[in-house]
């Protein structure tokens, strides 16, 4: 009689997380302390994590110079129609470097309010 016992042993492997150097340096370069440019920044930190998009824009248009950043404050109200309800637009330019350059080649745009972020990217 032949007997054959064959076993395996069940290791759970985890892949080490990829060591996102691009993503943790486009966040911590530069910072910022305007509390509009840290919605920005956390806004676009929640659409890298669904996207992750960051490595790619660092590889096409460089760094954001977070603490350059210009921000304009607009009461809307008289051009919305919903009037009266207060609603503030907060306009957001972002300059983008590549490494090694030293000027800006690309903006970034974010158009906020209480209810929404739209964002365009104005490039050289």
């Amino acid at each position: 009689m032949l007997v054959i016992y064959a076993a395996c042993r069940k290791i759970d492997y985890n892949p080490p997380k990829k060591d996102n150097k691009a993503g943790n340096d486009f966040f911590l370069a530069y910072p910022a302390n305007d509390k509009s440019v840290l919605a920005v920044q956390g806004y676009m930190r929640r659409e890298d994590e669904k996207y992750n998009f960051i490595d790619k824009m660092v590889e096409r248009i460089g760094f954001p110079w977070w603490n350059k950043a210009t921000v304009l404050l607009d009461d809307i109200r008289q051009n919305n129609s919903r009037s009266g309800t207060g609603d503030s637009l907060t306009i957001v330019y972002l300059p983008f470097v590549r490494e090694g350059e030293n000027f800006v080649n690309a903006i970034m745009q974010f158009s906020m309010t209480q209810l929404d972020t739209n964002w365009r990217g104005l490039c050289d």
